[in-house]
């Protein structure tokens, strides 16, 4: 991306990967988009650029935002010139269309807002500010999977919530693989119980008077054994052939052990309460590294198992 001033970034509600990032700048391309959380970067302000080129004199952006629907994702630009408004996003050859030019105008739209539940707001230099809703009572509903918790030990339970977007959504249909109760027809379920190790899908089906609509997430719910605790007789890299570096972590460590035919193993980390607080499936080459993200400091179990068990201890700074 270019050097200048950010003056907006939108992330989609419904899925954090996907990020906008506007510059105000004249003379360079004013709007960016990843779908990688921000690993890459396309520039998609496509006609808001003078003749498509960033060089020359189109509007300066002023805010973005991005609203899920039903049937597709809107984007929104406040511009020096006014409203725009796309639904496809296809690098410089981007759309840009401009949205109320009989209310707004080209009044400079200097905040855009929106909801997923087609509830838009502008605020303008000038002119005011105006909301509108966009209409979703003729569209399928789009089911979305909530879930409170995804990584359990057995016998605890988690809570389910129904993101789905749509208008006039009068039933939820809700099946839950090895859990109890395996079914529920609440909007957001309670309490839905997990008793045996595994990993287990959940779907949703939701309608509405128009049609019907299905998620179903095959990797949900992630149940674990009972926490093992913080034991004295595990000392930092018990198993000599575990080897745990650098230990303390600062940023990320990385963990090497034995398997020279590739067997697939599974990594639990485990802190200090005895909560499970990361899991890391079919790991089949002899390394696997584990970055800090949302690991707190103190001490934490590593528990490395497959055709043989690994156990040590890592400490986090």
């Amino acid at each position: 991306m270019p050097e200048g001033n950010v003056i907006s970034i939108a992330v989609n509600p419904l899925n954090g990967d996907e990020v906008m990032v506007a510059f105000s700048n004249y003379k360079i391309e004013s709007i960016y988009h990843s779908t990688d959380k921000g690993a890459s970067w396309t520039a998609v302000s496509g006609n808001l650029e003078e003749n498509g080129n960033p060089q020359g004199d189109g509007p300066s952006i002023r805010s973005v935002s991005t609203m899920p629907t039903p049937t597709a994702t809107l984007y929104f630009a406040g511009t020096s010139t006014g409203l725009y408004k796309t639904d496809n996003l296809n690098s410089n050859s981007t759309i840009w269309n401009q949205e109320a030019e009989n209310l707004i105008g080209t009044t400079i739209s200097a905040m855009v807002k929106s909801r997923r539940d087609g509830f838009i707001a502008i605020g303008t230099h000038g002119n005011g500010a105006f909301t509108g809703n966009i209409d979703f009572s003729n569209s399928t509903p789009k089911a979305l999977i909530g879930i409170e918790k995804t990584q359990l030990q057995v016998n605890e339970s988690t809570n389910f919530i129904s993101r789905s977007i749509g208008d006039g959504i009068n039933s939820w249909n809700w099946s839950f693989e090895g859990g109890t109760p395996a079914n529920s027809t609440a909007k957001n379920p309670t309490n839905i119980k997990y008793n045996q190790e595994g990993t287990y899908s959940v779907s949703l089906t939701v309608a509405n008077p128009i049609g019907e609509d299905t998620q179903t997430i095959t990797t949900a719910i992630i149940v674990g054994a009972q926490p093992v605790g913080i034991d004295n007789d595990i000392a930092n890299n018990s198993n000599e052939d575990l080897l745990i570096y650098p230990n303390p972590m600062v940023e990320k460590s990385k963990l090497e052990f034995p398997n020279k035919d590739n067997q697939k193993y599974r990594l639990i980390v485990i802190d200090a309460t005895g909560k499970i607080v990361r899991i890391i499936e079919n790991i089949t080459g002899n390394n696997v590294i584990i970055n800090r993200e949302q690991l707190k400091p103190g001490v934490h179990i590593i528990n490395l198992s497959g055709e043989k068990i690994y156990k040590g201890k890592l400490l986090v700074k």
